[in-house]
């Protein structure tokens, strides 16, 4: 269990260094089945795009984190997809869950097993606007 943990901490540091801020191709199918690539935007200015709750660190009161979760997102985008990671206590597997749309509503049976030692982290968050598609860093968060 404790190997799990430790390579899921590192997984999680990983996922939220500066490499991971840098610009991504994603893939958007044609009709015909053929893949055209379409650039996602570079991450500058991230926090005025998306946050989790009024949350400013990454250490934060298990009760507060169930009571005061929410996703924000600026009025002129909207979540195209997103992964979520749940591991530590209160899970025996990590487990990954990939959001879409307006699917956050998922996670409220996760967000209820989450108790002091869990962590919850979020990654590969891409936001539609009108401009494109924007790819913002994750978020990490150690509850206790």
């Amino acid at each position: 269990m404790q190997k799990i943990l430790n390579r899921m901490m590192l997984v999680f540091s990983l996922l939220s260094s500066s490499a991971f801020a840098q610009k991504a191709i994603i893939d958007s199918p044609k009709k015909n089945n053929q893949h055209n690539q379409q650039k996602i935007n570079d991450t500058a200015n991230f926090q005025t795009y998306f946050s989790i709750g009024n949350f400013t660190g990454t250490k934060v009161k298990v009760e507060e984190f169930k009571k005061e979760f929410s996703i924000q997102i600026s009025d002129e985008y909207v979540l195209s997809s997103m992964m979520v990671y749940f591991a530590g206590a209160g899970f025996q597997q990590a487990l990954v869950i990939s959001l879409s749309g307006n699917s956050s509503g998922v996670l409220k049976k996760y967000l209820d097993k989450c108790v002091v030692g869990s962590i919850v982290a979020f990654d590969n968050i891409v936001l539609k606007g009108k401009a494109g598609f924007k790819k913002v860093p994750g978020k990490k968060f150690n509850l206790y």
